[in-house]
């Protein structure tokens, strides 16, 4: 039995010890991919940066006593934590600039499945449905960048690099570098930075992430054009967009579901079962190899993206301690607002309320309710944080007025108008 002590374990004997196995059982199956680079990137990474096995382990032994301080509360809590995504293209033929749709889409499938509203779940065997969670993790293109300015989230760079390969200087790592003809990150406390790029196709590898712990410009998730998002240049089997959702749970602590073992290893989450390899394309419903069956539904698998359906329980829990300690300061980074964009200027809102011009790039703001209010009330400005940064009372009767707004800086804010009678609230943004 797995016990949650166990649920992360030393990171250099697991991981280099166990490549060998790893990667004969990918080359054994009839994939011409290894599908996910974590191992050896992770064994180069060592090489030119020992210090980062030092950092890894200390990450993981603030998750253990996390774990171990919250031992009698061990399920996924309701709350919602979004994650600021940026998408650095990094390109160098016109099929590799990837259109914005193929991004956008890649955002919806994380959403989907890490919220288990993937339509596919319905696939998933019945001996597992009790095991799957909503992990209320989403996530959102960021829409201020480090200095305050709006961004799609998306960044574009030109390069010289046919492809990043792992004989390179930087190795993979070089597309996180612009000396390397890569792009630089954005700052990794306030970002989850995914690189799209050509990872050179002979190493058979679609994408890779490191674990927490890796710090400074390497931290983030890396992927093959080929296999981000469900539509544009996408290719089958991997088609769906599951390699990203399988990378960025390495990112937030998973490990493979077979824990880079055979039978006697396993990945430290209790309510995995314990299998002794990767599983590719879609196997037999009935497929055992430690004597239970094996969860090859599951994202830190290596099946087909139409086949991983699924995260556990005990997975979204590890994930979420991950963001509740060693990412501690994703989830309040003000970077993205509840995966919404602005509304279109003097646009007719569902709830009544119209605000105009929107963005500002002014001090005023025009606010108009579709009718009068019957109540006085309040009017109060918050930025995205919560923070309250403007209130007003208003008298009943209120259907128009000018807002003119104290020195915001530019980011995104929240006008609300509150009575008795009703509630209505606008997001805006200023941009001056």
């Amino acid at each position: 039995m797995k016990t949650w002590t166990n649920l992360f374990r030393s990171v250099l004997p697991l991981w280099l010890l166990a490549g060998g196995s790893f990667i004969a059982l990918a080359q054994e199956s009839t994939h011409d991919h290894n599908r996910c680079g974590q191992q050896p990137a992770l064994e180069q990474l060592y090489m030119r940066h020992p210090e980062n096995l030092i950092s890894v382990q200390a990450a993981e032994q603030m998750v253990q006593d996390y774990v171990r301080q919250n031992a009698g509360n061990l399920r996924v809590q309701e709350d919602i934590i979004y994650i600021p995504v940026v998408v650095h293209v990094v390109w160098k033929s016109a099929i590799q600039d990837i259109s914005e749709a193929q991004i956008q889409s890649q955002i919806e499938v994380l959403n989907e499945d890490y919220a288990m509203t993937n339509l596919d779940r319905a696939s998933l065997r019945s001996s597992f449905n009790s095991l799957a969670t909503n992990t209320q993790i989403q996530f959102c293109l960021a829409e201020t960048d480090p200095d305050g300015n709006f961004t799609t989230g998306i960044i574009r760079k030109q390069t010289g690099k046919a492809s990043f390969n792992d004989t390179d200087t930087a190795g993979w790592d070089g597309v996180k570098d612009s000396n390397y003809g890569g792009s630089d990150p954005w700052p990794r406390a306030q970002y989850l930075n995914m690189w799209v790029c050509n990872l050179d196709p002979t190493a058979g590898v679609l994408g890779y992430a490191y674990p927490p712990g890796v710090g400074g410009s390497l931290d983030g998730v890396v992927m093959n054009y080929r296999y981000f998002g469900r539509e544009g240049v996408v290719v089958p089997p991997y088609n769906r967009g599951r390699t990203t959702t399988h990378e960025v749970g390495h990112w937030l602590g998973l490990r493979h579901i077979w824990g880079d073992g055979g039978c006697g290893v396993d990945d430290g989450i209790s309510d995995t079962p314990t299998a002794s390899g990767p599983y590719f394309g879609c196997p037999s419903s009935t497929a055992t190899t430690c004597g239970s069956l094996d969860l090859w539904e599951n994202y830190m698998d290596y099946t087909d993206d139409r086949c991983m359906v699924m995260f556990t329980e005990g997975q979204g829990v590890a994930m979420r301690n991950i963001l509740n300690t060693v990412r501690s300061s994703i989830p309040v980074s003000p970077k993205c607002y509840f995966n919404t964009g602005v509304e279109a200027p003097a646009s007719a809102l569902a709830n009544g309320l119209q605000l105009f011009p929107n963005p500002v790039t002014g001090n005023a703001l025009q606010l108009v309710l579709n009718q009068a209010t019957t109540t006085e009330g309040m009017l109060q400005i918050f930025d995205a944080t919560g923070r309250q940064m403007w209130n007003q009372l208003q008298p009943a009767g209120l259907q128009q007025v000018t807002v003119q707004l104290p020195n915001l800086p530019n980011g995104f804010y929240l006008i609300q108008w509150s009575g008795s009678d009703a509630e209505m609230t606008q997001r805006f943004a200023v941009a001056n």
